[in-house]
């Protein structure tokens, strides 16, 4: 390889063959690297590494575009070996191709040893779930002869056995040897696969059918053997009608089983059933990497890997100046009470109606030629990031009871967790920052925080955009969705810098590269920036599901729903296309279109008369923010929370559960008496 154009001929010879990897040996290249062709090969070679060094030995590997694809990473063993790992289709399973290239006869004994000791313990690194594959050119003849080596090579060899070859022929009968024995304890009898939908007696029928077949194949003259194919195929349409019964009875109780997590809410058991349906159930894994980007291979390394990790993301520093929080006066009283469908009712309304109200902000500015300016703030590991000390200080502040502080807190002092990958549990390291994930009081808590963030930043100073003659809207949010309203660009940047500000005592970080400007009718282009580092403008951007751009409307956002719409129905494009099922089965209706009104048609005036109130409230929703006008009904109705600032400057909020607001005071005045029935949002 080392003439001029060698490479390229190789690679020819690789695209003729329709090869993926090709191994190469006495490349003749020195150092190591990788080169790319300008016919898109990728050559992974391996030389002597010494200056000046000669033009000998070297092995290479070459893959196609796809091998390319699947490769994660390789490794230099000097000029006899190689290695590289690959993904395969199979989950947790990866391809390691070692190509080496073996010393002659006329080598001494031990540097032939130490060549195959270096091959060997590479190849013993290799996990033993993954798929090794040794190849290369071991300068070894076999011959002809293969007496005593019946069951590892054949009789096509080329002239005589020489040292080389058996040394290798005895190097693979210990192999086979280890296999096999292997095979009897672990696996004892080859086991049988089939789909679970298949039922015992369709499997009996296809034992039938391959008995069928072993006797066409095993007839002795023509009559027997137009008997057996005129048996066979018999007992083959037998087959083909036992399969297309056993999967539509599948499909069916599939469906039946639905419809009964739709009926109770089960969205797990819903989202898995729908893959099953979809034939889609293959999980994406990632290779581990270290902090210096280099693949890990090893099981153990890789947990001590995730431990690593996650002990610096869940033990992050205090922060610098934490805030002086004093407890409130009074303590709230307590509702052991079970919130109420009303409620819950009133809490999945408040996030749709927290979309329309912004989209409607969005409307009346482009339609009244106004400027306007949201910052959507994202936090780094909102949730992993609260500082605990902060957070027993709210709680106080807020009026919660001490002995229930003290409850909290004990629970989450010498918090540890464990880790599982690869299906084994790691050590347990303590946590000592953020809120737990998968508690229902987690939620609770880290609203505290993201309450408090948004009241100390924003209760000073008018810098949010005109909602009423006397009010101003300042900021949406739900949860750490945050959306920040300005009117100049002057003031979005001290409200942003306010914002930053006060998440970072309580230990929270901006990110500077998710966190997004929107600008309407503009034609200032100075940049938003957080300490130092400018915030992207975009043209659209996603709050809460729903797309908002720079168009206004909802057209965008009606077109990437019907987007997915059309993806998720593709998704069932096996279903659809499945000859064993029924069209009655592919059309079936969903358990509301099927379910029968007992009242009559009643219902369905009801539903009518809900969606005519809706579009009403929507409706004076619009009018109030153009006209500046507070609407009595829509004080009543509306369930978006929203943060007003009075013209004095104090800050206010408004919600569905109480029109007065429960954040009257300053940052000292405690003001969560509702909190108790405020509706917490889903969370991710």
């Amino acid at each position: 390889m080392w003439d001029t154009g060698r490479a390229f001929q190789i690679a020819a010879e690789m695209r003729r063959y329709n090869l993926e990897v090709l191994r190469i040996s006495e490349t003749h290249w020195t150092q190591v690297g990788q080169q790319r062709l300008t016919t898109g090969e990728l050559l992974l070679y391996s030389g002597h590494e010494e200056e000046n060094a000669p033009h000998t030995q070297g092995v290479a590997l070459m893959l196609s575009k796809q091998a390319q694809n699947a490769l994660i990473g390789w490794e230099s063993h000097g000029p006899r070996i190689i290695k590289a790992s690959f993904k395969t289709k199979k989950e947790g399973t990866s391809m390691n191709i070692i190509q080496c290239y073996a010393l002659t006869n006329d080598y001494n004994e031990d540097a032939k040893d130490q060549f195959y000791n270096r091959l060997q313990s590479i190849v013993e690194k290799c996990p033993i779930k993954d798929l090794t594959i040794l190849m290369g050119d071991f300068n070894a003849k076999v011959g002809t002869d293969n007496t005593g080596y019946e069951d590892i090579m054949g009789r096509h060899g080329q002239g005589e056995r020489n040292e080389n070859g058996t040394t290798v022929e005895s190097n693979w009968k210990g192999i086979k040897e280890a296999i096999t024995s292997t095979c009897h304890e672990v696996l004892s009898h080859k086991k049988h696969h089939h789909k679970e939908w298949i039922t015992v007696d369709t499997l009996d029928k296809i034992q039938e059918r391959r008995n069928k077949k072993t006797a066409i194949n095993t007839s002795r003259t023509r009559a027997e053997k137009a008997k057996a194919q005129a048996e066979y195929t018999v007992v083959n349409k037998q087959v083909k009608k036992s399969i297309r019964t056993d999967k539509r009875e599948y499909v069916e109780g599939l469906e039946k089983t639905v419809e009964k997590a739709a009926r109770e809410g089960n969205m797990r058991q819903l989202y898995d059933i729908t893959k099953k349906l979809s034939g889609n159930r293959r999980k994406p894994e990632r290779p581990v990497k270290s902090k210096e980007a280099e693949v890990i291979t090893n099981i153990e390394e890789q947990q001590n890997r995730w431990v690593e990790q996650l002990k610096e993301l869940l033990n992050r520093p205090a922060p610098l100046n934490p805030p002086n929080i004093e407890a409130a006066p009074t303590d709230l009283p307590i509702n052991v009470g079970l919130p109420t469908i009303e409620e819950i009712s009133m809490a999945i309304r408040q996030i749709k109606n927290q979309i329309a109200t912004l989209r409607v902000i969005v409307e009346q500015s482009i339609e009244w030629n106004s400027s306007l300016y949201i910052n959507f703030i994202d936090y780094e590991k909102a949730f992993d990031s609260v500082d605990r000390i902060t957070l027993w200080k709210l709680l106080r502040h807020y009026g919660v009871p001490p002995k229930i502080v003290n409850i909290i807190q004990s629970s989450y002092d010498g918090l540890h967790c464990k880790i599982v990958h690869g299906g084994q549990l790691t050590k347990s390291f303590e946590v000592k920052t953020g809120v737990r994930q998968g508690c229902l009081l987690s939620p609770f808590l880290f609203l505290l925080v993201i309450d408090w963030i948004m009241k100390t930043s924003t209760s000073e100073g008018k810098h949010g955009i005109q909602w009423t003659s006397r009010m101003q809207l300042d900021d949406l949010d739900i949860a750490d969705d945050l959306a920040l309203l300005s009117q100049t660009q002057q003031q979005m940047q001290e409200k942003t810098t306010s914002v930053a500000a006060a998440s970072a005592e309580k230990g929270f970080n901006i990110h500077k590269r998710k966190s997004k400007v929107l600008r309407y009718n503009t034609a200032c282009t100075n940049p938003t920036t957080i300490d130092g580092k400018d915030l992207e403008d975009v043209k659209t951007f996603t709050y809460l599901g729903s797309i908002i751009d720079e168009q206004g409307g909802s057209d965008a956002d009606v077109k990437a729903r019907i987007g997915k719409a059309r993806a998720a129905y593709l998704q069932l494009r096996n279903f659809w296309n499945s000859k064993q099922l029924l069209t009655n089965t592919k059309q079936r209706r969903t358990v509301g279109e099927n379910k029968q009104d007992p009242s009559g048609g009643r219902n369905q005036e009801e539903a009518l008369e809900v969606d005519r109130t809706h579009i009403e409230e929507s409706t004076q929703l619009r009018h109030k923010a153009s006209s500046n006008m507070e609407s009595s009904r829509l004080k009543k109705n509306r369930t978006t929370k929203e943060h007003i600032t009075p013209a004095k400057g104090d800050r206010h909020e408004k919600n569905e559960q109480e029109l007065n607001g429960i954040r009257k005071g300053g940052p000292g005045q405690s003001g969560l008496e509702n909190a108790g029935r405020r509706p917490m949002p889903h969370w991710e």
